[in-house]
């Protein structure tokens, strides 16, 4: 409800969580929505210096609305233009990539790799992207190119998801 009479200091309260995470990160525009869930739609988004997106849809879940710890549920993403590069020393830029995976290299506490997938990822959202180009440079001169790709992340802790009962876009 605040955000139908502040959505201007929602988009700046997100920015700056975003930023603690991401880097720079700045949305030109914030529309909540009620529909197929209750979210928001953020548009013209910019993380310095990884990329843009066109639009992106978070659905929160209702439960955890309820409970008063919201949770983000889905994230929907609408021509995002990500770039990614390993310098000469191995560091890669953006920083948060190398965040991911050095926390993706350490698995669990013992420095294992992580056993099952599924539960690794069990307390993340679904991830869909739609008309994605990324770009990823390795330092040794390799390079992964993705031209407007299509991307589904589901939700691990099911084996499917209707996007249109998730409230995607």
């Amino acid at each position: 409800v605040s955000s139908r009479l502040a959505p201007e200091r929602l988009r700046a309260w997100i920015e700056a969580r975003a930023s603690e995470q991401l880097g720079p990160v700045e949305i030109a525009g914030l529309r909540p929505w009620f529909g197929w869930g209750i979210g928001v739609e953020l548009s013209d988004v910019c993380v310095a210096p990884a990329g843009c997106a066109d639009q992106i849809w978070i659905t929160l879940s209702t439960r955890s609305l309820l409970r008063g710890t919201p949770r983000v549920r889905r994230i929907d993403v609408r021509g995002l233009d990500l770039h990614a590069t390993q310098k000469s020393d191995g560091t890669w830029e953006p920083p948060l990539l190398a965040r991911a995976l050095t926390s993706a290299r350490a698995g669990d506490a013992s420095g294992a790799a992580p056993a099952d997938l599924r539960a690794t990822l069990a307390d993340l959202p679904a991830l869909s992207l739609e008309g994605a180009n990324v770009r990823v440079e390795r330092g040794d001169g390799r390079r992964l190119v993705l031209r407007d790709a299509q991307l589904n992340f589901l939700d691990a802790r099911r084996d499917w998801i209707d996007s249109r009962a998730e409230g995607g876009c």
